[in-house]
């Protein structure tokens, strides 16, 4: 078995502006966009309201639409295609970053590689 497959969990999900949050264990937070699978992308935000968590975790099953979502599909889409750095700010920083990404429903990476690709 791929040790990848049970390293993160799903644990919630949030629909953003954006895409589907996916809260994972351990910490960590995922967004999917809309467009991720041809259900998704053609769902109304109402339909994706009504999902269940499978497998311990494993997945994610959106009633309406008759479609699933497994962690390790989004591990490996999302996840793997990004490298992670570690950036240190200055408290305010991080406070006005925090503001500004509830303010626009997404996540502080996203706010930074937005901003970023600007540049």
């Amino acid at each position: 078995m791929n040790t990848l497959k049970r390293k993160y969990i799903i644990k919630d999900i949030a629909l953003g502006n954006d895409g589907i949050y996916f809260k994972l264990f351990p910490n960590k937070i995922i967004t999917v966009p809309y467009d991720y699978t041809e259900k998704l992308k053609n769902a109304k935000k109402e339909d994706l309201k009504e999902y269940r968590l499978i497998g311990g975790g494993i997945g994610v099953h959106f009633e309406k639409i008759d479609e699933d979502i497994s962690v390790e599909g989004i591990v490996r889409d999302f996840i793997e295609k990004y490298q992670k750095i570690t950036v240190t700010l200055p408290y305010e920083l991080v406070n006005k970053l925090d503001e500004m990404a509830v303010s626009l429903n997404k996540d502080r990476s996203k706010i930074i590689q937005e901003a970023l690709k600007r540049i």
